[in-house]
C-alpha cells in the first residue's frame, strides 16, 4: 500500500475532524507505514454555501431540484458537507427520474434523522462545553439579542 501511495499518479484522500498530529495516539497506528505520505497543511472543508450546494446537486443528473428543495437541504444540514452528502445519497436513491421539492426534503429529513444519530452524536461530543452551553441558552431563549453579542 505504501508503494501505491508513493506513486505520483495516485492520490489518497483522507478526512478527519482532528488534526493529523492527534491521530496517531492509538497504539496500533503509531507504527503506521502511512505516516509519511500525508501533507502537513490540510485542506479545510468548510460549510457549503449556495454555490457549493449548486455544484453538489448538479452531480445528480437523474434528479431535478424543484421549489424550496435546496433551501430546505441547507436548513436541515446547516451546510455541513457529510450531512449534505448523506441527504444527497438518499435523494438519489429515492427520487431517480423525479423532481424533489422542499416538502420532500422535510419528509426525508424527519424519516432519516435516526440514521444520522450516531454521526450527529459524534459531532456533538466534539463540541467544546462552552459551545454546548451557548446552544442550550439559544434554544431556551428562542432568539438572539444582537445588542448583547
Amino acid at each position: 500500500m505504501r508503494d501505491l501511495a508513493s506513486r505520483p499518479g495516485l492520490r489518497i484522500v483522507t478526512s478527519s475532524r482532528k488534526p493529523l498530529h492527534e491521530l496517531p495516539r492509538d497504539s496500533e497506528s503509531k507504527t503506521s507505514d502511512f505516516w509519511g505520505p500525508f501533507d502537513t497543511s490540510p485542506v479545510r472543508l468548510q460549510c457549503f454555501d449556495d454555490e457549493d450546494l449548486a455544484h453538489a446537486t448538479g452531480q445528480l443528473t437523474n434528479v431535478t431540484f424543484g421549489s424550496g428543495a435546496k433551501t430546505e437541504l441547507l436548513n436541515w444540514t446547516g451546510g455541513v458537507p457529510p450531512l449534505i452528502f448523506g441527504f444527497l445519497n438518499k435523494i438519489n436513491e429515492g427520487f431517480k427520474g423525479a423532481t424533489v421539492d422542499g416538502a420532500d426534503i422535510n419528509r426525508l429529513a424527519t424519516e432519516s434523522i435516526r440514521d444520522l444519530n450516531s454521526f450527529l452524536g459524534s459531532l456533538w461530543s466534539d463540541c467544546p462545553e462552552s459551545s454546548k452551553d451557548l446552544y442550550f441558552e439559544l434554544v431556551e431563549a428562542q432568539s438572539i439579542d444582537l445588542k448583547t453579542c
